[in-house]
Formats: structure tokens, sequence, C-alpha cells
């Protein structure tokens, strides 16, 4: 069953699906090898934008241009990679995407176009469609941490233009300027009690994963979770200053607007919760809450493993 064509893609390439199975050899398939058969039907992989996020789709050329909707994934980035993969034969052209964070959740595709001279631009163009230019983010990064925003005397540095892109991007009023251009606690608790009137409070990521609020909970002092987070990061920028840069980042709070925006998207919340490789989790009537409350069950549940290992 495929889904109506969507969106013009911002890239695309002529690749054929591959049924993926274990592999044959027994010996092989104990090591984790698989067995790719390509797919005779016509198709292209192509990523379009909806909702202000980026998705993954295989469609085919044939029905026409319908989308197959078991590979339709939303992908933010730094979550995934396409690129060729190895099958012990050179002249073999099949491409995996595989997102980073789970080695299981992976796509395979073979070339369809004859000219294989375009592979190479093809697949950088699809992998900047994706990921954007992580130079370009870098810089930025450089930037704020070389010069950072003043902040009053043992608080954290936070602009009033920081406050103002947050409370913008989440339709609610700007918060009221403090003394030099910072925005003290109580310019934005004034603002926070004025959202709060004028519409009907909700849950935003960009209010829970504030910079203070992951300082503050500590999980950057744990060496297992930051080493865990820097493989998010361009090579040249896995340090822990960086790191500690990036939650600050605007960068930082596009994307958390963007999720936010995509949550309340009620089509988008299955494929967000496997994205993260959560389990399914009913949807109430705060998708954002729903999201945040099978993180916290999932985070409960290795808890629970953790214990059970210490105990045996």
């Amino acid at each position: 069953m495929f889904a109506p064509s969507g969106p013009e893609p911002i890239v695309a390439i002529k690749a054929g699906k591959c049924k993926v199975e274990p592999h044959r050899d027994e010996a092989k398939r104990a090591a984790g090898k698989l067995w790719i058969t390509p797919q005779k039907d016509r198709g292209e992989v192509i990523v379009v934008k909806k909702d202000d996020v980026n998705h993954f789709q295989w469609r085919s050329r044939e029905m026409p241009c319908a989308v197959d909707p078991n590979i339709d994934t939303m992908v933010f980035p730094g979550d995934a990679e396409f690129q060729r993969t190895s099958t012990g034969r050179d002249e073999d052209r099949v491409y995996i995407l595989q997102f980073k964070a789970q080695e299981d959740r992976r796509f395979f595709f073979w070339m369809q176009d004859a000219d294989d001279s375009n592979d190479k631009e093809l697949v950088e163009k699809l992998n900047k469609a994706l990921n954007g230019d992580g130079a370009d983010l870098g810089a930025s990064l450089r930037a704020l941490r070389n010069n950072p925003a003043p902040a009053p005397a043992g608080q954290a540095p936070l602009s009033l233009d920081n406050i103002q892109d947050v409370f913008a991007s989440l339709d609610m009023p700007a918060a009221a300027p403090a003394p030099a251009g910072s925005v003290d606690s109580d310019a934005l608790a004034r603002s926070l009690a004025a959202a709060m009137s004028s519409q009907q409070q909700r849950v935003s990521l960009g209010d829970v994963a504030t910079g203070d609020a992951v300082d503050a909970s500590g999980v950057l002092n744990d060496q297992t979770v930051v080493e865990r987070l820097l493989q998010h990061l361009p090579e040249s920028q896995r340090n822990v200053d960086e790191l500690k840069t990036l939650i600050r980042a605007p960068q930082f709070r596009q994307a958390l607007s963007q999720l936010t925006s995509a949550l309340l998207t009620p089509e988008n919340y299955a494929s967000i919760l496997a994205n993260f490789g959560l389990e399914a989790a009913p949807l109430t009537g705060d998708p954002v809450q729903s999201f945040l409350d099978a993180i916290t069950k999932a985070v409960e549940k290795d808890g629970d493993g953790d214990a059970k290992m210490d105990d045996a």
C-alpha cells in the first residue's frame, strides 16, 4: 500500500529497495551478517521537508511517485547517514541509511542509474540535506563560546535575544528586559505569567531542556553519557566544551522547537518514538508530555536492568 506523493523533494536519487534477511550461511549469520537482495521495483530515495522536519522516503517511479509508508522516516540533523556499504563485490552499488543511535535501524538500497559517475555528488547532496552544514554549526558554537552574553553574577549567560527567540518560536509574549539587556528571573516569571493568562499552558521541550536545566541535572558530569552525546557532534568538535556550548546555542533551541512542532502533529508521533528508539506509548491530549513520559519510562527501565545486573 503506497501513500500519494507529497512535497517536492530537496534531493532525489534513483534507487531500488533491498530485501534484508539473516545470512544464509550459518557462520556468517552467527557473526551478524545479512543477506541483501535487490528488488526490481523502479524507484528513488528522496528527502522532503514536512512541518519543518526532514523526512527520508522511498517512492515508486511507476505508480506514479507513490511513497512507501514503511520507508518514510523523520531524520533530525546528526541522526543518520546515507553511505555505500560493502557486499564483497566491487561492482555492487548498495547503499544504506544507517541511524547512529540504533545499529539495527537501517534501510538498504541499490543504485538504479546506469551511470555511476554522479553517485558521490548525489550522496553528498543527500547527506547535506539531512544533516545540514556541520562546519557552519561548529563555527557558530565557537563564536558563542568565545563571545558569551553578559549575565548577572552567579548565573549562566542568558541574553534578552535568547529569551525573545524562544518565546517567538512558542507564540508566547516577549520577555520584558532587565537592566543591561539581561533577563533576570523576575522578568522571566512575568513573561511566563502573561503567556499563561493569554493561552492554555502546554509543555514545550524548550521549557524542559534549557541550558540551565541540563547543567543543574548533572548529566554532563556523567562520562558515559558525555561519550554517547559526543558521537553526534562533528569529529573536530567532540569535546566537553563544545557540548556545554551546544546546549545554549540557537541551533539547539531551534531543534527543540522543531521537535516540539513535529510532536504536535499527531501523524508524526509514532515515527518520532521510533527514531528515538522508544517504546510505543499512548498518545494523550499533550503529545509532548507523552513523549517525555516515554523517555522517563525508558530511563526507568534501563535503571531496573542495571540494578538486576548488580544483584546478579
